[in-house]
């Protein structure tokens, strides 16, 4: 079941993060600056994700989630091959929007079925095996986009039907389809019955979701902070770095995609697992705050590494700095959601999934890319400035991120415990 959602992942990942190994092609072929570029890999997504993640979060909590998930799957898969098709910027914008829609089924209602399946101390490695779609995806994206800009430099490429197409439209329509084989392969996946429940499994209304997160805002507003900071270095590094080496260093997109794209294939799922191993290990030991505390020291470990990568005078130097601050900023992304459903109970989890995802994806994959490009654009006026755009974003996010962190510790104990009766109903009562 895991290895279903995690493949669905891996899907979800390719299909987002193609842009970003597209970026010369697409400027050329439509005529755009960087800044609209990054409103393709942030805003368009991001927007249409948020918009479409909070009734679908609630969907979660009340229909069967295999379902939601097949359909949503199969709805992005047909936006990205539909992007193959746009001739303008605003239809390249709307299918961008639609993968947005489809990819909001998938966090939720996957966190939702793991949590259902896994006991608390497991259940933190249980997710980071899912979130390894995202460094798959990652990394097979880099791949692929690599090869595949190769034929976009050399011109149109003609299909039955279709007629002339450029190679970065192409691209989108050879990932895109392969996702309907996905979604097939989740009616595979069986729906558990739900657990961990606070009424019974009855709906619940949303001013209880509410005044859920109101009792919780301490521990709310530090994991919004402190996680939606990390994606925002997150997804400013996979929507850059590539176009980093191609100007900065020179390198081909045909070599430095799948150079790229093996390093975040290796050490990025060796840093989501060992950031869920360690994190469960230490719940089994009774540190109740593991996720926050394992994702915040490993995050202030990697902010040398990664403000250094983009600022070092050679390539290998600077891959050399990017492995280590690669594998140590990849250890919490399984570990906000693991806190989400460790102190969420299972009628509301769909919904505060969805909500969480919403922040930290407005803040993380718009406020990411858009944050570089507006420094290349507009402070440094230079587009070969990216690689210190890159180390400003570094240097000023995770220093704020690792902070808001640490300063969550103390109310996630006091949430975990709480939510521990609810393995025991009748001591709760």
């Amino acid at each position: 079941m895991v290895c279903v959602l995690m493949l669905a992942a891996v899907v979800s990942l390719i299909d987002r993060l193609l842009v970003g190994l597209l970026v010369e092609p697409i400027r050329r072929d439509l005529g755009i600056s960087d800044f609209q570029i990054s409103l393709l890999q942030g805003l368009a997504f991001s927007l249409f994700f948020c918009l479409a993640g909070l009734p679908l979060g609630r969907l979660v909590d009340r229909t069967h989630r295999r379902n939601l998930v097949a359909a949503g799957i199969t709805f992005w898969s047909l936006m990205t091959a539909a992007a193959g098709l746009a001739q303008h910027y605003w239809q390249l914008f709307l299918t961008r929007a639609g993968v947005g829609v489809g990819e909001a089924t998938l966090g939720p209602a996957a966190y939702s079925i793991i949590s259902d399946y896994f006991e608390r101390h497991r259940l933190p490695l249980a997710l980071s095996v899912f979130t390894l779609g995202t460094a798959l995806g990652s990394g097979a994206a880099f791949a692929i986009g690599g090869l595949v800009g190769g034929w976009a430099q050399r011109g149109d490429v003609v299909l039955p039907l279709l007629g002339a197409v450029k190679g970065w439209q192409l691209a989108f329509m050879l990932v895109g389809l392969p996702g309907l084989l996905v979604a097939a392969l989740m009616f595979t996946v069986r729906e558990p019955p739900r657990r961990h429940t606070v009424a019974g499994g009855q709906v619940l209304p949303v001013s209880a979701v509410v005044r859920f997160l109101r009792e919780r805002r301490r521990l709310a507003l530090g994991y919004v902070v402190g996680i939606s900071l990390a994606f925002c270095v997150t997804y400013a590094l996979l929507a850059w770095m590539a176009t980093f080496y191609i100007r900065v260093h020179g390198l081909p997109v045909e070599r430095i995609g799948p150079l790229l794209g093996a390093l975040i294939l290796s050490l990025s799922p060796l840093g989501i697992v060992t950031g869920g191993w360690w994190a469960g290990l230490q719940l089994r030991r009774g540190q109740r705050d593991a996720t926050l505390r394992t994702a915040a020291w490993s995050l202030a470990a990697a902010t040398p590494f990664l403000v250094a990568t983009p600022l070092l005078p050679s390539a290998t130097a600077s891959l050399l700095a990017f492995g280590p601050g690669l594998f140590l900023s990849s250890m919490f992304i399984s570990l906000g959601t693991s806190t989400i459903q460790l102190v969420t109970p299972n009628e509301m989890r769909g919904q505060i999934s969805a909500l969480g995802l919403m922040l930290t994806t407005v803040l993380g994959s718009v406020l990411g890319p858009s944050l570089v490009a507006a420094c290349t654009d507009f402070v440094f006026a230079d587009e070969r400035r990216i690689g210190h755009a890159l180390a400003l974003t570094f240097a000023l996010a995770l220093p704020v991120c690792v902070t808001a962190l640490l300063l969550s510790l103390r109310p996630l104990r006091e949430a975990a415990l709480v939510a521990e009766s609810w393995d025991h109903p009748t001591s709760a009562s």
